[in-house]
């Protein structure tokens, strides 16, 4: 199964940079995608606290102004 690398990637030896095409093992592929989905899920929960504090530290200036 031929997948696209979201980041680089390193295995054996051999660095792959960020969106390199790659044909792996089935199974393989379906576990890298299954991990690049739940580190993306992290990211954009981490993503949506920062904004949140960031929405509230300009709502507290723009209050003092």
């Amino acid at each position: 199964m031929r997948i696209k690398l979201a980041q680089q990637h390193t295995h054996e030896g051999v660095t792959y940079p960020a969106g390199s095409e790659v044909d792996l093992p089935e199974d393989v592929a379906r576990w890298l995608i299954e991990v690049g989905a739940e580190l993306r899920e992290k990211e954009v929960i981490e993503a949506t606290k920062f904004g949140k504090v960031l929405n509230e530290l300009r709502d507290a200036v723009e209050a003092r102004a």
